[in-house]
């Protein structure tokens, strides 16, 4: 048979007193306690929330991943460039005097309708 301690028992009977006092502040008719819980604004349904994309450094990123490419296209097709340049949503290069013809036959072979 289990045996418990008085001060075991006092306790168990204290903390199942504090849980019906506290199960019966729910009802309705009860007017000890009148307090009217806060929403807060989510509860309430006045909550908005507006997203922002930054896309600038995505631009960049795509841009970076272009230029390995295009400097790849163009060094197998024989055109010498300089001044590669990356800004905020552009690449600019200079083509050297010898290689514009070539990048002009280039062009003119690839070019779709």
């Amino acid at each position: 048979m289990l045996s418990f301690t008085k001060i075991k028992v006092l306790s168990i009977y204290l903390i199942l007193i504090l849980t019906i006092f506290f199960a019966s502040l729910n009802l309705k008719n009860n007017n000890l306690m009148n307090k009217k819980v806060n929403l807060g604004l989510d509860l309430q349904g006045g909550s908005y929330i507006l997203l922002e994309i930054d896309t600038d450094p995505l631009v960049n990123q795509k841009l970076q991943t272009k230029v390995i490419l295009i400097k790849k296209l163009l060094n197998k097709n024989e055109i010498n460039f300089k001044d590669f340049i990356i800004s905020e949503d552009k690449i600019s290069l200079i083509i050297e005097k010898k290689s514009k013809k070539n990048l002009k036959t280039f062009f003119l072979n690839n070019r779709t309708i």
